[in-house]
């Protein structure tokens, strides 16, 4: 489970920030410097920073970590809303310093998620406090989709089918959970959201390719009418 030695980490830490960064994941050199900046300049009831990320694709070790494509994960990051990280996992680990007493209030990461740890932890602290964000790419996600399984493969596409089952409990658990009626109304809004993003694209996919098709009968129409 990921949460625990996170919360070891940090339980013998004494830092008043706290951040977690994966042995596959970097940072921008001036990183922590501007986030901790910013959040020093925040009110002093924020809990929390976030900043933008980029995604970098690359090959398998063996192949030597090249380069094959770099895009930005969350260049629309401006804010951060619990709806909107209902729906998905707006920011990486890797990218959000947070304050000590949040964590100890909410009791640091899950230790029974195998995944989905940071998405169930910044839910829980959304509840509890508000983020600022950097509107800048000052962290690298590192991803190598042509690695499906073994400790390089990210685990994104080595666990989809774990990702997804826990996915299901993290909402279920916060539908049933009383003590926090606001959760659970934002995971119920956010799965009929995900739901309604899934028919739409499923709609948009049948009408595009029903539209080439219509293309190429037209195309082929004309062809065979010049040739009258």
């Amino acid at each position: 489970m990921r949460g625990v030695p996170i919360n070891e980490g940090v339980r013998h830490s004494s830092s008043p920030l706290i951040t977690v960064l994966d042995d596959d994941d970097t940072w921008e050199p001036d990183f922590l410097d501007t986030m901790i900046r910013g959040l020093d300049a925040a009110p002093a009831d924020v809990g929390g920073i976030v900043c933008q990320t980029q995604i970098i694709e690359e090959s398998s070790v063996e192949e030597g970590l090249n380069v094959q494509r770099t895009y930005p994960l969350n260049d629309d990051l401006q804010n951060v809303t619990l709806a909107r990280v209902a729906v998905v996992n707006a920011f990486c680990i890797h990218a959000f310093v947070y304050r000590r007493e949040v964590f100890d209030a909410i009791g640091g990461y899950s230790e029974a998620l195998p995944v989905l740890e940071d998405w169930d932890f910044n839910l829980r602290f959304l509840c509890h406090s508000d983020l600022v964000v950097i509107p800048r790419i000052l962290t690298h996600y590192h991803l190598r989709p042509a690695v499906k399984s073994g400790h390089e493969a990210n685990s994104q596409n080595a666990e989809f089918d774990l990702h997804k089952f826990y996915e299901s409990r993290i909402i279920n658990a916060a539908m049933r959970d009383a003590s926090n009626p606001v959760l659970g109304q934002a995971m119920a809004s956010a799965a009929h959201t995900r739901w309604l993003e899934r028919r739409i694209h499923s709609v948009e996919s049948k009408l595009k390719s029903a539209a080439d098709k219509i293309g190429k009968i037209d195309s082929r129409t004309k062809e065979l009418k010049d040739r009258r």
